[in-house]
């Protein structure tokens, strides 16, 4: 993840027309942006670590057909609380409630990088409402999420590293603990499934993939889709390929 830590999530992120609304709840406070029209199909861009909702800037600004999109600011980032960071994958699945609370009907979660494991997550705490998940580029073996060296520079440099950074080393900190305990739940899962992974990922090695692949054999419908040529940032170097699964769960879920 040090492409992560150095970029975040979303490179060069582009202001749009998304509508932007600031929801709170026990919790705190969660920051979201909104595209599309209500009655379309609901899908939440969940990212991963840093980032912002305005990392979903491309998207949010052209949803495929029939596709409503909301992204947020993550606990711990951008304009959502608390300033601290928070890596419990549980706490963060549990702040996607407050957008579900919003809108009826079946959700797709669509998750990158550290989103992916957090999307998971959210689809066995709401099995009833999360009918699709969308993993591009995910992180999820723990034996592949172990603690790195830079991690220890960013954790030695406390709040000179400034919140983002911080707070995502915080995440990445014991991330190999969280996935450790979601890996026994994800057989859990009974959602459609799409799972998107660049071959020449260096940040999240394709092991990731076949990983998750392995465990959520309980899905409604799995697809893995390799794409050699890609790396890490699928959200912006392969887009078609993301709205295309985004749009292929959604037909399933129109029926």
């Amino acid at each position: 993840m040090l492409g992560s830590l150095i970029y975040g999530d979303g490179l060069r992120p582009r202001p749009g027309s998304a509508r932007t609304t600031v929801l709170g709840g026990p919790g705190g406070r969660l920051r979201v942006l909104e595209s599309g029209h209500a009655d379309d199909v609901h899908a939440i861009l969940v990212h991963g670590t840093p980032g912002r909702a305005e990392g979903w800037s491309r998207s949010l600004a052209e949803p495929p057909p029939g596709i409503r999109f909301t992204a947020f600011d993550r606990p711990g980032f951008g304009g959502s609380s608390p300033r601290r960071a928070l890596p419990s994958l549980e706490q963060q699945a549990a702040a996607i409630d407050l957008i579900l609370e919003r809108t009826p009907g079946p959700v797709i979660l669509v998750g990158h990088s550290l989103g992916a494991p957090i999307a998971c997550m959210a689809a066995i705490r709401r099995p009833g409402r999360i009918a699709g998940l969308v993993l591009a580029a995910g992180s999820m073996d723990p034996m592949l999420e172990g603690r790195r060296w830079f991690n220890h520079v960013v954790r030695y440099a406390g709040g000179l590293a400034g919140r983002p950074l911080r707070n995502a080393n915080r995440e990445i900190w014991t991330l190999q603990a969280e996935l450790v305990a979601l890996a026994a739940r994800l057989p859990d899962v009974r959602a459609h499934v799409r799972i998107l992974h660049g071959g020449q990922d260096r940040l999240a090695a394709v092991a990731n993939a076949t990983y998750s692949a392995d465990r959520l054999r309980s899905a409604a419908s799995l697809r893995f889709q390799l794409l050699p040529d890609a790396g890490h940032f699928l959200p912006w170097r392969q887009r078609a390929e993301l709205h295309a699964a985004i749009t292929e769960i959604a037909e399933l879920i129109n029926g």
